[in-house]
């Protein structure tokens, strides 16, 4: 057994290792787009999320103070095809960073009415962005536009399951 600061103990070695180090495992390229989902979703040790997706803490920052909240998060999180992240708002800034896989949709809705969407993903030349931001309190969702996409989600300050709240089924803005 290993311990390491996201879980306190990893049966794995290499697990353990590669969450300390943000290494990837062997025996995984995230260049392969045609590794299926469930593949990635293993190796990369990531669970379901509420809103939707599969994802894992990766970052924690400290707070400056005991009473303070932390200053950030980073989660490594994905869509398979046919997933969505439904729309949820957080209470805190939020960037969405392209890591491997498909591109993706986020839409934004900062009113509750009118929507934008950005295409994040590696195809700049094609009006694609590697970075979305997210305001506080922004209604937000997204979908991958192919078998799966893995993006990294920042949160600041810190992300607490107390400042999220998930839209009602079959909510859309307008």
């Amino acid at each position: 057994m290993v311990r390491d600061h996201f879980s306190g103990t990893s049966p794995c070695p290499q697990r353990a290792k590669a969450r300390v180090t943000g290494n990837i495992l062997p025996g995984i390229d995230l260049r392969d787009t045609s590794l299926p989902a469930g593949t990635v979703i293993s190796h990369l040790g990531l669970t379901p999320h509420p809103e939707g997706g599969f994802y894992r803490e990766t970052w924690r920052a400290a707070a400056s103070g005991p009473a303070e909240r932390e200053a950030g998060t980073a989660i490594l999180f994905l869509l398979a095809a046919g997933q969505r992240s439904h729309w949820h708002r957080v209470d805190a800034s939020e960037l969405w960073i392209w890591q491997a896989g498909a591109p993706l949709h986020l839409h934004l809705s900062e009113d509750g009415t009118s929507t934008t969407r950005l295409r994040i993903g590696p195809y700049l030349s094609q009006g694609e962005t590697l970075q979305g931001v997210v305001r506080p309190h922004a209604w937000q969702a997204a979908e991958s536009l192919g078998s799966w996409t893995l993006v990294s989600c920042i949160v600041a300050p810190a992300f607490r399951f107390e400042g999220f709240e998930l839209a009602p089924p079959g909510w859309q803005p307008g």
